[in-house]
């Protein structure tokens, strides 16, 4: 068997926000990234998820201590709806988002086409359980 690479990166803590006190706080205490879940697409409880202008002041509250803000979108998405989010997509760029939880395989592939130096990670959602599922969702 052939000796794999262990990367070697550091660590990263990411903390979930679940709301804008949240997100601070977490910053605040030594996480390095935040995630926060979009309201409607997120797999949190609606009580968990940040509408759009929240979003767009939980990207201020990152950069205001350096720091990564991650969107979750990792509910099933259905195809009628991809509109929507690229809709949203449009503004997190402005706003300089470019970390990204996505579920649906097909999701992924529309937002690595128009935004190919976005940073996607497979949900947890995704359950990936086997090799040819984490080969799969690498070639995503």
């Amino acid at each position: 068997m052939e000796k794999k690479e262990i990367d070697k990166k550091k660590p990263e803590l990411m903390a979930p926000g679940g709301s804008l006190k949240m997100v601070e706080e977490v910053l605040k205490k030594g996480a390095d990234s935040v995630f926060v879940g979009a309201l409607g697409f997120s797999r949190r409880h609606s009580d968990y998820e940040l509408d759009h202008e929240e979003i767009k002041e939980a990207s201020s509250i990152a950069k205001l201590y350096n720091k990564k803000l991650r969107v979750a979108i990792n509910t099933d998405i259905e195809e009628s709806q991809f509109h929507l989010i690229m809709r949203k997509l449009k503004d997190y760029t402005k706003w300089g988002i470019r970390d990204f939880i996505i579920k649906t395989p097909q999701l992924i592939r529309l937002i690595r086409k128009e935004y190919p130096s976005f940073t996607i990670h497979a949900s947890v959602g995704c359950n990936i359980n086997s090799f040819k599922k984490l080969n799969y969702y690498k070639k995503l």
